[in-house]
Formats: structure tokens, sequence, C-alpha cells
């Protein structure tokens, strides 16, 4: 074997293990954020987290849409695509919303953590 099919093999084995710490790394960061959010809207987080989330249900002008009868969480808008997004309260709701209804309305912590790592693991092999 050449060195040129030797560097091939090399870049494509550790392309696909990068994917994979990525997909693990943006795993775990969902988790996280995840239980954070719930915590925020159970009362169990700090209130300047909390403060930052708001509900759809909460808003007048939204009462109407199908979305304010469920746990949905109101994404801001973000004035630079670059860094208003990877704010907590964009971030935060994007997660949030991007869960299952049958997740977000979990009776309780342990409940939530354990049908959120069973959604996330079935996501990690849905994407790959």
């Amino acid at each position: 074997m050449t060195n040129i099919h030797k560097t091939k093999i090399f870049k494509m084995s550790t392309s696909s293990s990068v994917y994979k710490n990525k997909q693990k790394m943006l795993s775990d960061f969902h988790l996280r954020l995840a239980v954070l959010v719930y915590r925020c809207l159970h009362g169990s987080a700090p209130g300047y987290l909390a403060a930052d989330l708001q509900r759809v249900s909460h808003i007048n002008a939204r009462r109407r849409l199908r979305s304010s009868t469920t746990s949905a969480l109101v994404v801001p808008r973000t004035v630079h695509s670059t860094i208003g997004n990877h704010t907590f309260p964009a971030t935060a709701a994007s997660v949030w919303n991007s869960l299952p209804e049958s997740i977000r309305s979990s009776p309780s912590l342990q409940v939530f953590r354990s049908r959120l790592k069973t959604e996330l693991f079935a996501r990690s092999y849905r994407h790959d």
C-alpha cells in the first residue's frame, strides 16, 4: 500500500470519528440544556435563567394558535444570526421545541431525563 492510500484511509477514519465525537458532544449539550430548561419551567433553576424563557401560551397575540395549547417556548428574534442564535433563550427554546410533547410534559425530572435520553439515543441513530 502506498503512502497516498494510507493517508486517504487515515483521513477517512479520523473524519468519521471526529463526526461521531461532534454528534456525542451535541447530544450531551442538548441533554444538559433540555434538563436546565425543564428546571427553569418548573421553578428549580435560577430566576435569571427562567426569566429569559417565555411560553407561547403566555403571549396574548398567540393564544389562538395551536401551539398555545402545548408547552412550546417562544424563540426570540435575533439581530445577528451568528451571535444572537447562540444566546441562552434562543438555543434553549429551539432545543425545547424540538422535543416531542410527550417528553416536554413529563411529570417529574427523573421521568423527563429518562425519556429525553431515550429520544436523543434514537436521534443519534436516525441521523447516521
